[in-house]
């Protein structure tokens, strides 16, 4: 039996743990790095579980303690694919899941800090039945954090920066459905300490997710490495939310 038939999954693609976010080596340690990473990922998965529009959520990956972290909180797991890199991850995935006859698949990544079960829940109730293809860019590179596909091979992926104006020109070259939306809590991924500081931010800080909230009030003096950093100023509003 199929048990994925006329569902909604979503489907979160997720690298090794160990080796994630070296971008944020100027302001993270090794450990610090995957702490946060794997905080992040207990968010987002968290938040998909208690949606009430999605029936199942698939992880996507090759790691192992990404495996065992995916199997402790109740998800589907399936490896990268035969091709490496995200976008051909995800195009084997939509593949998949189009063969099992899947209705809806909502493409998310792993390292959304604001992630919540009522924003996704928000976002599937604007799918109807002229939906093909949602988008939700990120907020600074024009990424794409979350994509809606109906049927879930409707879209080829492309990610990387600028890919909200590829994904939304492949659609607009075939004719496919396609819109475009934005919500605060799914814009803001975290890469590089530019995120880190939008994220603590006082307009969003009181919205982190728990886990990565855990994580952040416990980083001895994240936020004095991201203030030293060139190109940042000082404000010290946020020296009183984070240990120093």
């Amino acid at each position: 039996m199929n048990e994925l038939s006329k569902t909604v999954c979503a489907v979160v693609p997720i690298k090794a743990i160990a080796t994630a976010k070296s971008r944020l080596a100027d302001v993270l340690t090794a450990d610090e790095r995957k702490a946060l990473v794997a905080a992040m990922a207990k968010d987002v998965i968290g938040a998909l579980k208690n949606c009430s529009a999605i029936d199942h959520v698939i992880i996507i990956t090759d790691d192992n303690e990404v495996v065992r972290l995916a199997r402790k909180l109740g998800c589907i797991i399936w490896p990268q694919g035969p091709e490496e890199g995200l976008s051909a991850a995800m195009n084997h995935a939509a593949s998949r899941l189009r063969s099992l006859q899947v209705s809806t698949m909502i493409s998310v990544h792993g390292d959304l800090p604001l992630a919540n079960a009522k924003a996704f829940d928000g976002l599937l109730k604007k799918v109807n039945d002229q939906s093909q293809v949602m988008l939700l860019p990120s907020d600074l590179d024009d990424g794409t954090n979350v994509v809606v596909t109906s049927p879930p091979d409707i879209l080829t992926f492309n990610y990387g920066q600028n890919s909200y104006y590829r994904h939304l020109d492949y659609c607009l070259r075939r004719n496919i459905h396609v819109a475009t939306l934005w919500d605060d809590d799914l814009d803001l991924d975290i890469d590089t300490a530019a995120d880190i500081r939008l994220l603590l931010d006082k307009k969003r800080c009181g919205r982190i997710s728990p886990n990565t909230m855990k994580f952040f009030a416990g980083c001895p003096r994240l936020y004095a490495r991201v203030n030293m950093l060139p190109g940042f100023l000082n404000n010290s509003d946020l020296l009183e939310r984070f240990p120093k």
